[in-house]
């Protein structure tokens, strides 16, 4: 009987998930709450790291961003699969683990939330990095991917007015770190710089 409410309480969590990933209303921005956000891709994920890697959290209050949640949860689902595969290929020190640490940051005088997901994998070479958000291209074995998700993270993180920061060192892991302008106090648009 345990196993089984524990099954019927992770579909309920999977299609609670599968709801703000696919949200009709994608024509307008809203407010969206990008703490939510990460926790939808960490359920929607939960089958390839539990057990297996130790996820850490380290969240402040973020602002509101404005956004499309649907697509900003298919950013935070690209790049926390691509940390899983990451850590899965091998770590150097310690055990398999990511880290997701938000914090709000000034920029230019435009307030950002962000989002830094950091691995412990094998790292990107420095040479790869350049590529990374180029259509086609993947850092993964032949037919482990299509080399299209940071592309279109990428893009999507652009249309929010944000941008999208690596870092990597081979052996040593890499983060990603995605900046998005905050709801201004007056809950208009972003702030731009």
């Amino acid at each position: 009987m345990a196993n089984i409410n524990l099954g019927a309480e992770r579909t309920a969590d999977i299609i609670n998930s599968l709801r703000i990933y696919s949200r009709p209303d994608e024509k307008k921005m809203s407010a969206t709450h990008l703490e939510e956000l990460v926790e939808t891709a960490l359920v929607l994920l939960q089958n390839r790291y539990k057990k297996k890697i130790d996820i850490k959290k380290t969240y402040a209050e973020l602002p509101a961003v404005h956004g499309h949640a649907g697509r900003l949860m298919q950013v935070f689902n690209n790049v926390i699969d691509n940390a899983i595969d990451a850590v899965s290929g091998g770590v150097q020190k310690g055990d398999p683990s990511i880290e997701i640490i938000t914090a709000v940051e000034t920029v230019e005088g435009t307030t950002y939330a962000v989002i830094r997901i950091k691995d412990n994998g094998t790292g990107i070479r420095k040479e790869d990095l350049e590529k990374v958000f180029d259509p086609f291209f993947s850092t993964k074995e032949v037919g482990q991917g299509v080399g299209l998700g940071m592309s279109l993270s990428h893009g999507i993180i652009r249309d929010h007015q944000g941008h999208i920061d690596i870092t990597s060192r081979v052996g040593q892991g890499t983060t990603v770190a995605i900046f998005l302008p905050s709801v201004s106090e007056h809950g208009d648009q972003p702030r731009n710089a």
